[in-house]
């Protein structure tokens, strides 16, 4: 099963789901969410076989899992969804960031637009007000040093 760690994300249009949820049962088969069965050796990073149950790595389609090992078990999806989701964190308003912005205020609502871009195509998620700041000091450094940019720095 494939979910969002933000379930906000699912409202947007071009964000991805960023879990994986899976069980694995006493045979320790993987059962996926279609019911299809595969066998295997499910391991944690100790080489041990991991216990039955329903467990939850972060991971966008396609991809390979964020990390080696799956959190779990727990004893259905809803509780692997619901500890995939407790940690999740929250953007400000705008002017929060505003206030911390090291530029002009035409400067930082021109990246807030592009930010916002950022946002709703999913291309990144945060862990705390550093990751946003650094994603907007990012955009802003783009628009300062670009000779065509109306921001751009001399020199």
């Amino acid at each position: 099963m494939q979910a969002y760690s933000d379930p906000n994300r699912e409202k947007m249009p071009n964000a991805l789901p960023n879990v994986e949820i899976f069980s694995i049962s006493e045979k320790n088969e993987l059962e996926t969410q279609d019911n299809a069965k595969f066998e295997n050796d499910y391991r944690n990073e100790d080489g041990e076989l991991l216990d039955p149950g329903t467990y939850y790595w972060f991971v966008f389609p396609g991809c390979c899992p964020d990390s080696s090992e799956p959190i779990g078990p727990f004893e259905n999806t809803k509780a692997a969804l619901e500890d995939a989701q407790q940690d999740n964190y929250k953007i400000e308003k705008k002017n929060y960031y505003g206030r911390l912005f090291d530029g002009s205020a035409n400067l930082f609502n021109n990246c807030w637009r592009e930010f916002l871009t950022v946002i709703n195509n999913g291309l990144t998620t945060f862990d705390d007000d550093c990751d946003v700041l650094r994603v907007l000091d990012e955009i802003a450094s783009i628009k300062v040093n670009n000779p065509k940019s109306k921001f751009y720095m001399y020199g």
